[in-house]
């Protein structure tokens, strides 16, 4: 069957109708999903995801403002999408109490220290696919809770199978287990301006600003709103959309990299507009990416660092930029890495420490120190 590719959309028809419905969602069961917006200093919050009675996907959200002034926060239709396995993308909206919402964006205020409610609204999600919800705010990859499909509908049936059928029907969806956060674990990444994504056969496609070469298709242009190939990558297993340069890890455990490339986030190359493999790493199992600073996690638990070392982010003990890969002073094995804000970067070793380094701006560190 020929892969179809959907590139999130305004939503400019059905809303009328939707807008007006009270949802009612189920007491939230399971983990939270909850983040720090650094664009507009607040907390953003999923307590649950469901389908309502029309069928639609549906999540709770909430925004706590952690700011000391009244804000008016913007958010595009085309940064909220569900996104199913095979990187089918459905388009979605935000809803916000109090808020206004037309073809294009939704519009709400956010007074300081204060709170809004509202909903993600995914109207085109099939009963039968899986997904999971993603929103883009600012340089924040926002992941929400995953929805489960259910089962594909059969033959219409009749006499008591037939009731026996209309009580299935109205069962709850099962709930997703953990496996459904692996299927998508690196396989599509969200960028303050472009978006990459890891088909099944082991290429990666890509979306969005290119100015910077970001999308790696040999060249830059403006924008790329349908999805493009990345040249010469092949067997990849996931991939990093940093601020306008991109990563992308193999099945070999290299890694590669193209577009801006203004502190070496990228490597020694200048500017790449096709993947190039990063200097002197091997056996990477997990890469991260900041505005302008790059990350690989090895097998063997060390983190290396290369690009911006403004703030410590390089965690190398000094404030200097790196164009090859440089290890990260960490006292333990290193299990996993990620990067919080753009800012601070966290690694967590196999005895379940935490480390974090950077500029702690609103205190991420976790500590009283920078």
């Amino acid at each position: 069957m020929k892969k179809r590719w959907i590139v999130a959309v305004a939503v400019a028809l059905g809303l009328a109708g939707v807008l007006g419905q009270q949802v009612s969602l189920p007491k939230p069961e399971g983990p939270r999903v909850e983040v720090v917006a650094s664009t507009i200093n607040a907390k953003v919050k999923v307590p649950g995801c469901t389908r309502d009675a029309n069928g639609q996907v549906v999540c709770a959200v909430t925004f706590e403002s952690q700011a000391q002034t009244n804000q008016s926060v913007v958010v595009l239709h085309s940064s909220v999408r569900a996104v199913a396995p095979d990187g089918f993308s459905y388009p979605g909206y935000l809803v916000v109490e109090g808020g206004t919402t037309d073809g294009t964006k939704t519009t709400f205020s956010l007074p300081a220290g204060g709170r809004a409610n509202g909903r993600l609204v995914f109207p085109g999600v099939p009963q039968e696919v899986g997904v999971f919800p993603l929103m883009q705010l600012g340089g924040l990859e926002f992941r929400g809770l995953p929805v489960a499909g259910a089962a594909p509908a059969q033959a219409e049936p009749s006499g008591q199978a037939k009731q026996s059928t209309a009580s299935a029907a109205s069962a709850p969806l099962s709930r997703p287990s953990g496996n459904t956060w692996e299927a998508w674990e690196g396989r599509i990444s969200l960028g303050p301006w472009h978006a990459l994504y890891v088909a099944k056969d082991g290429t990666v496609w890509a979306w969005g600003r290119n100015q910077d070469g970001e999308l790696g298709i040999g060249k830059k242009s403006e924008v790329e709103l349908k999805p493009v190939r990345v040249q010469g990558l092949t067997d990849v297993v996931a991939v990093v959309a940093g601020h306008g340069h991109s990563l992308a890890l193999r099945k070999d455990g290299t890694v590669w990299a193209w577009g801006q490339n203004d502190r070496g986030q990228v490597g020694p190359t200048a500017n790449p507009l096709v993947p190039t493999q990063v200097r002197g790493l091997t056996d990477v199992v997990k890469i991260a990416a900041a505005t302008q600073t790059s990350y690989a996690l090895k097998r063997d638990g060390s983190v290396w660092a290369w690009g911006w070392g403004r703030w410590g982010m390089l965690g190398t003990g000094d404030f200097e930029d790196r164009l090859i890969p440089t290890q990260v002073k960490l006292p333990a094995r290193v299990q996993a890495i990620s990067v919080i804000a753009e800012t601070v970067a966290a690694a967590l070793d196999v005895d379940g420490a935490v480390y974090t380094w950077g500029n702690p701006w609103a205190n991420q560190l976790g500590t009283d120190q920078t």
